[in-house]
């Protein structure tokens, strides 16, 4: 129902100065018209224009001009619930003198009378989508007592989320509504009321609402709390300011969202490296990897802001921890081209040779992406090797000589001459002749003795890439099913990044390796819905 049929069908309440003539004898020159409207009285204009008349006799013949106040316009005003303003009667030439002498009627505001039904009924249908301004009307007069819960609880909604009100007066009016009973921890949409206020950065009105009993620690439909809203507020000083005020409340830091992101995550993703100062000392788990599998240390690179990375450094976490596709930090700051993230990444310990699910190395991305000199120069000086081969057997000097035509040549040949060995080494192992990869033999290992754990250190720990074969074209996951390894494995597999649909040199995938009574359910393990979801 739109707007303007609501309006129409609602009932009129007429103001207590007004005589019982109809409004065809008002307009006809009844003495003074007085109209005066604040906010408050919006809401009675919005229903019916307020017309107040002076007790003067009808027959009033004075030449005096009449005196009519202005009504102010109302801010965002709909005209479905505002009316049209009167306009002034032509003034009578037969008005006695007794009547000048008869002082004007009172002023001011009219208010409801919400003791009548069809008063609360008229709120109650104006709740889910009226004016806001003319709900906040209401609300002052006093509607909040009146209404029914659900009615109080929509209106909580509006004042909470419209961001057409001012923050002290949507303070004034949450808890005016609190006062007659709505329920703090409520929620709109899927949002509780003390999320969304923490997301539009209203931290009076969290404490408020935390105060009055709602649950700081509850979810919205994402996932995310209070805090987290914060942790990624568009201002850092404030946002660490609000973290700072919320500490006395029974918080937990490490609730993880629909992302798989605790607050310190979502701060180091936003970059807010005072938020991340203030969250680290609040006991927050600085291992928690998001869907991703991206910890602190990358999401605060994927930010691109240097004071975040130093912070994620300094909270001691792996240089190298890697992603869901084997690619540590330095990867992103490469791929983000960041001359002095990368600097600070190489100066704190980063392996510049570690290969991601592609088998490319660092440099490697670095000569793909077309990066800054400087970026490859630093890489070379921290000891890159531009000879080792990616799954498709190219190296970092094939890509640089293929992408920028001998660019990179002239770096690559300044660090003690080994360019020349380097490119030999290349077309070496580009011609096949790969040499043994001691990582790759303690994977399969690993996987040979069924542990967890031995597979898991061996994943997260060691040079390698998780897709690449031995000489008979058996990859890590071809191994594991054929070894009959534990489900956990496979998993833990599929989440460091191994390809099930990769094959062996007799056209053979992981799935053929699986036994007859177990493939349906493995060919479940390998849709990429699944993966994903790991």
């Amino acid at each position: 129902m739109s707007d303007a049929k609501v309006s129409s069908k609602l009932p009129t309440f007429p103001s207590q100065h007004t005589p019982p003539n109809d409004s065809k004898t008002a307009d006809k020159g009844n003495g003074p018209l007085v109209s005066a409207r604040s906010r408050a009285d919006a809401v009675t204009g919005g229903i019916k224009a307020t017309r107040l008349i002076d007790e003067s006799s009808t027959t009033s013949t004075s030449t005096q001009p009449r005196v009519v106040t202005s009504v102010p316009k109302l801010k965002n005003h709909s005209p479905a619930y505002g009316a049209t303003q009167p306009k002034a009667a032509p003034s009578s030439s037969s008005a006695s003198s007794s009547a000048l002498s008869t002082p004007p009627a009172r002023t001011g505001p009219e208010r409801l009378d919400f003791s009548k039904p069809e008063t609360i009924g008229m709120v109650e249908r104006q709740a889910p989508r009226g004016d806001i301004h003319v709900l906040a009307g209401m609300i002052e007069q006093g509607a909040a007592k009146y209404v029914s819960a659900d009615c109080r609880n929509i209106l909580m909604a509006r004042m909470v989320f419209d961001r057409s009100l001012k923050r002290d007066e949507r303070r004034s009016l949450v808890e005016t509504l609190l006062d007659a009973g709505a329920h703090a921890g409520g929620a709109y949409d899927g949002t509780p009321h003390i999320t969304g206020a923490a997301f539009q950065g209203n931290l009076d009105l969290v404490l408020l609402l935390a105060q009055r009993g709602a649950d700081i620690n509850a979810k919205d439909y994402k996932g995310n709390t209070a805090l987290m809203n914060f942790a990624q507020h568009s201002d850092d000083d404030e946002g660490q300011l609000c973290i700072i005020s919320l500490q006395r409340l029974e918080l937990n830091a490490n609730i993880v969202n629909g992302r798989g992101q605790n607050a310190l995550l979502m701060a180091a993703e936003k970059g807010n490296a005072k938020c991340m100062q203030t969250l680290t000392r609040l006991e927050s788990k600085l291992g928690q990897k998001d869907n991703k599998h991206q910890g602190l240390l990358i999401s605060a690179v994927c930010s691109n802001k240097i004071d975040a990375v130093r912070v994620a450094l300094e909270a001691n976490v792996k240089v190298d921890q890697r992603d869901k596709n084997n690619e540590t930090a330095l990867f992103h700051a490469i791929s983000n081209r960041a001359p002095d993230i990368v600097s600070l990444l190489i100066e704190s310990g980063a392996d510049v040779n570690k290969r991601n699910h592609k088998g490319e190395t660092p440099l490697f991305i670095a000569c793909k992406v077309g990066c800054p000199d400087k970026i490859i120069e630093a890489l070379l000086n921290a000891g890159a090797k531009p000879d080792i081969l990616d799954r498709k057997g190219r190296s970092p000097i094939s890509m640089a000589n293929a992408q920028d035509s001998g660019r990179y040549k002239a770096l690559f040949d300044k660090f003690e001459g080994k360019s020349s060995d380097a490119a030999g080494r290349a077309r070496n192992a580009e011609a096949g002749r790969q040499p043994e990869n001691q990582d790759r033999k303690t994977l399969f290992d690993a996987i040979a003795s069924s542990n967890f754990q031995r597979v898991f250190d061996a994943l997260q720990y060691g040079d390698l890439v998780i897709n690449e074969p031995d000489r008979e074209g058996i990859t890590p996951l071809m191994h594991a099913c054929k070894t009959k390894c534990s489900d956990e494995i496979i998993k833990l597999l599929l989440r460091f990044g191994a390809d099930p649909e990769q094959k062996n040199r007799k056209g053979q995938s992981a799935i053929d390796f699986v036994p007859e009574a177990r493939r349906t359910e493995f060919e479940h393990f390998f849709t990429q819905q699944y993966i994903n979801s790991l």
